[in-house]
């Protein structure tokens, strides 16, 4: 029986404020109980991954990758804390580090489509800056893409994200439908939700899908998709 001074309850009050995105609330009461409790393996590992979370949400990339360190010298086998480093390395454009780190939390979880999502994102976003190989990095992107699709099931983001690497590949033909197929998923979310909420990401997709077309000769479709870009 829990009581409203319980420990645990006081973290799971952090970790909802958390996703509610009260960060400053989440923070003050993180520190608090980083302060007074006697910290055991199983509480180390959920508070300073809190605190790594929190981190991330506020921007502090440096303060996120400290605190999932922490995380990591208690429970070196923890899935999460790598991929919450991973993040912050991405943000700090220390990009080996953050393939390094979110490759770990694949080693530890295979199946994590988080961790298989972002490192597709990773190397994608710094494509030809990880070994000077661009070809090599956007090919892994599409491998890390497809392997978490096929997961789960093909997403928007994962859709660009492999979408864009075959694009930079030169590959218009297979990218097209990529980014049509991410387009349509964003206007079934914005149709249930009832509000257009991912603008940019749509005219995003559009203006890629005109490129292609336009590479691809087929100059009236892409003038249609730049236009229609414009009008967004």
């Amino acid at each position: 029986d829990l009581q409203p001074d319980d420990s645990q309850t006081q973290l799971d009050l952090a970790n909802a404020l958390l996703l509610a995105g009260e960060y400053a609330q989440a923070k003050q009461l993180g520190l608090a109980l980083l302060s007074r409790l006697k910290i055991t393996d199983i509480a180390a590992v959920s508070l300073y991954t809190l605190m790594g979370n929190i981190a991330l949400g506020t921007a502090k990339w440096a303060d996120a990758v400290e605190a999932f360190a922490k995380t990591l010298e208690v429970n070196k086998n923890y899935s999460p804390a790598y991929i919450g480093m991973g993040e912050g390395y991405n943000q700090l454009e220390l990009f080996e580090e953050s393939v390094a780190a979110l490759k770990k939390a694949i080693v530890i979880d295979p199946g994590h489509g988080h961790a298989l999502f972002s490192l597709g994102k990773v190397l994608l976003k710094a494509a030809g800056k990880i070994g000077n190989n661009e070809t090599q990095n956007l090919l892994d992107s599409i491998y890390y893409s497809q392997k978490h699709m096929a997961l789960g099931g093909p997403t928007t983001h994962a859709l660009f994200n492999k979408a864009a690497a075959l694009h930079r590949l030169g590959n218009y033909a297979a990218a097209l439908p990529l980014y049509r197929e991410a387009q349509w998923r964003l206007q079934a979310i914005n149709q249930k939700r009832g509000v257009s909420v991912q603008e940019d990401e749509m005219i995003q997709l559009i203006y890629h899908e005109g490129e292609c077309l336009y590479r691809l000769r087929k100059y009236e479709a892409a003038a249609d998709r730049y236009l229609r870009a414009t009008e967004e």
